[in-house]
């Protein structure tokens, strides 16, 4: 191996050597991270020792425009991998260059799968209405290609966006254009699963918000079993909402079941969000069965992670859930204090429920203790 294919992994290298030098050696060094990525997508946890480099080689390389194309296939390849792996604003950077690149280079698959993926990263930070906006821009996209799968994935994100916004007339109207839609584009032949599955899944979710829980639990059946050949990480995600339908049921032991399940297929997929996102759901599981250490070690845990990811909508929700578990456990001055922080952190982030719900546990808080 030579010298010059030595620092080919080394992307740091570049950072050390003159502006001309290092500009000379983009295209070679983006194919490169392309062929890495692309060798590597399946072992998450090898990747993630680059993914620094590579996207300090992605900003150097955005304001090459001969490089655009590339730069584009390099963002596609790296999928869903660094939000999994919690490099959230290197991400949002990467979409936000690739979209606007996708104007100036139209490729309707590609533009439609970076604003759902930019739209997923909002929902994730509790961003909703840019969410909104993304999904909107890449459903009116979607509904002029002709493609099942593609006219799901844009409508996926659309409802799901519209529902986090209690928008339940609106994501319903939208369901039924988007089966509509993919049934009329594969009108001589069955549906392929995946769109199938995301049908299910999304009748299962718009079900759940409803409070219709056995009809989602069916739903969320055959979702899992349409999608978990082809699409892991949403049978992962069916399987912990349908883990939260049994245990809003009552059914405890199954909901362990789907929790842990679900917790399993994150974990393999290096998706450490989701993973504790389900741990902290079964968190709640613990709590209602009196496992009272268990729900705290499990929603502290999960808070921990969800404070690193930045996902301030997701701290309120732990700290209401660790709130009550301190109450049931008789620890006042600690449920006091997250009660505090709950109350003030819903209100910056002007989160209705939460708000309610802080302010109903502080009440609770300052009757016991008089």
């Amino acid at each position: 191996m030579t010298a010059e294919q030595d620092h080919d992994t080394d992307w740091g290298f570049y950072a050390t050597q003159g502006k001309d030098f290092a500009q000379k050696l983009y295209p070679q060094q983006v194919r490169y991270a392309i062929n890495y990525v692309r060798e590597n997508r399946h072992q998450p946890f090898v990747l993630k020792k680059q993914l620094g480099n590579i996207f300090y080689l992605l900003a150097q390389v955005q304001a090459q425009p001969d490089l655009t194309l590339i730069v584009l296939d390099l963002i596609q390849m790296l999928d869903t991998l660094p939000y999994r792996l919690g490099y959230w604003t290197e991400w949002e950077d990467a979409l936000r260059y690739a979209i606007r690149s996708t104007h100036d280079h139209p490729h309707p698959a590609m533009q439609i799968e970076f604003l759902q993926q930019l739209a997923n990263l909002m929902l994730l930070k509790g961003q909703w209405v840019e969410a909104q906006d993304l999904s909107q821009s890449a459903w009116v996209i979607a509904r002029g290609m002709g493609d099942s799968a593609l006219i799901m994935q844009a409508a996926s994100g659309m409802i799901g966006a519209l529902l986090d916004g209690g928008k339940l007339h609106e994501a319903n109207a939208l369901l039924e254009a988007a089966t509509h839609e993919a049934q009329q584009t594969d009108a001589e032949r069955p549906l392929p699963a995946v769109v199938a599955g995301r049908l299910a899944y999304l009748r299962a979710l718009l079900g759940w918000y409803r409070g219709e829980l056995h009809s989602a639990v069916n739903d969320f059946d055959q979702a899992i079993t349409q999608l978990q050949a082809s699409a892991a990480l949403e049978a992962a995600h069916a399987y912990r909402l349908r883990g939260l339908s049994f245990w809003q049921l009552g059914d405890y032991l199954p909901a362990v079941r789907d929790f842990k399940q679900a917790a399993r297929h994150f974990e393999k997929q290096a998706d450490l969000y989701s993973m504790w996102w389900a741990l902290g759901n079964l968190g709640l599981v613990y709590w209602s069965i009196g496992r009272l250490d268990r729900a705290q070690h499990l929603t502290r845990r999960s808070l921990r992670v969800f404070r690193r990811f930045g996902s301030s909508w997701q701290v309120a929700g732990q700290l209401g859930n660790l709130c009550v578990i301190y109450l049931s456990a008789g620890r006042l001055p600690q449920a006091l204090r997250v009660a505090e922080e709950h109350v003030q952190l819903a209100q910056r982030l002007n989160l209705p429920v939460q708000i309610m719900r802080a302010e109903a546990n502080y009440a609770i808080i300052q009757l016991h203790q008089g």
